[in-house]
């Protein structure tokens, strides 16, 4: 499991769809409204230890315990 650098969601990376190749490293998206923000500004969302990531792990752990693992409405699904 990988978590998707938009929304944070957890994706299985063996089952995705949506999947870009940035800097040689791979990124996975719950959807692909999440892929084509990613595509746009890639290097906005993949800041290591940024605070926009650790943003993005925060909500994603309250998404979990508040939709019980289902995606958020944020992502369209």
């Amino acid at each position: 499991m990988t978590r998707d650098p938009i929304c944070g969601m957890k994706v299985d990376h063996k089952k995705v769809t949506f999947m870009s190749t940035y800097n040689g490293q791979h990124f996975f998206f719950c959807n692909e409204a999440c892929k084509k923000t990613f595509d746009a500004q890639p290097s906005y969302y993949i800041r290591k230890k940024g605070a926009l990531n650790r943003f993005l792990e925060w909500i994603a752990k309250g998404n979990e315990k508040t939709y019980h693992n289902k995606p958020p409405d944020c992502c369209g699904h």
